[in-house]
């Protein structure tokens, strides 16, 4: 991953960071006014039930209580799960997108530098299905290095060759920031629908 693709990743991230923040305290508002109509309703509940109308039980009954409460209760529940996670979810993608692209970013030095197990740990991080054949290795890009590989050989192909698309670098340079934005989203697709299910090589 070189420096362009790196710091347009990194701004794309933020981005869509903040865009989830937005999504996330909007959902948040409307799931804490939940809470407070549950609350609302345990408040009307008890106040029916200690009613001087109700000695009889006659307006609301011990069992009625007993399972309108429960079932109000856990309601509450299941909102405070919901708010949990989305925060913990959010926070959780995000962090695994960024160690990615700051990890691809230092890929090349770090096999350079590492120990054959580490270099093995970063090919089968990078590949899979590799085979050799007539003394040839073949692979595959894994998912989302793929989207790297796509934008590293558009890149060639766009500043290198003499391409009657591009008449001059700005257009050239316009149209790869497109490409490359495109790939981004597809890392951070990949990361919010994998989130928690990703391994990276340590190096400690």
């Amino acid at each position: 991953m070189d420096d362009e693709f790196y710091q347009l990743a990194i701004d794309e991230i933020n981005i869509e960071n903040e865009k989830e923040i937005l999504q996330r305290e909007a959902i948040k508002k409307q799931q804490q006014a939940e809470l407070a109509r549950c609350q609302q309703r345990l408040d009307n509940l008890l106040r029916l039930k200690i009613s001087p109308d109700n000695k009889d039980n006659e307006l609301l009954s011990d069992e009625e209580f007993i399972s309108q409460k429960k079932e109000t209760l856990g309601e509450m529940r299941i909102i405070k799960e919901k708010i949990e996670d989305a925060n913990s979810q959010n926070q959780h993608w995000f962090n695994l997108c960024v160690n990615y692209v700051n990890f691809m970013r230092a890929l090349a030095v770090k096999f350079e530098n590492g120990s054959p197990e580490q270099r093995r740990d970063i090919f089968k991080f990078v590949y899979y299905n590799p085979a050799i054949t007539t003394k040839v290795l073949g692979y595959n890009e894994k998912t989302p290095h793929k989207y790297i590989a796509e934008y590293n050989a558009y890149k060639e192909a766009t500043i290198t060759a003499e391409n009657p698309l591009f008449t001059n670098k700005k257009d050239a340079f316009a149209s790869l920031c497109s490409f490359g934005r495109e790939k981004v989203d597809g890392i951070i697709t990949f990361f919010k629908e994998n989130r928690g299910y990703y391994w990276m090589p340590r190096f400690d």
